[in-house]
């Protein structure tokens, strides 16, 4: 796992994405929080494998004004931070 020091909302991933991963961020002085990367099939087998369907996916992009922070931000203006699926329990 790596340790990367960031702040607060600046992070966008940028990367392989088939590839699973973990890593521990410091967001602040001494505030450590695991993010988790997995391929966006992973959730969804596994929500079909427990009879649940997807009613929808949100997938937010970056917050207003991050992509001026930093040039090398406008890579990241395309690719989602944080993925939701709600979902609905099959009936049976």
């Amino acid at each position: 796992m790596a340790v990367e020091a960031i702040s607060l909302g600046r992070y966008w991933r940028i990367g392989p994405y088939l590839v699973e991963e973990t890593s521990i961020e410091e967001v602040e002085k001494d505030v450590f929080i695991p993010f988790i990367h997995r391929p966006l099939s992973r959730y969804v087998n596994a929500l079909a494998d427990n009879g649940l369907v997807v009613t929808r996916m949100l997938e937010p992009a970056p917050p207003a004004g991050f992509v001026a922070q930093a040039a090398e931000y406008e890579a990241a203006s395309t690719i989602p931070r944080l993925l939701v699926l709600i979902t609905e329990k099959i009936a049976t």
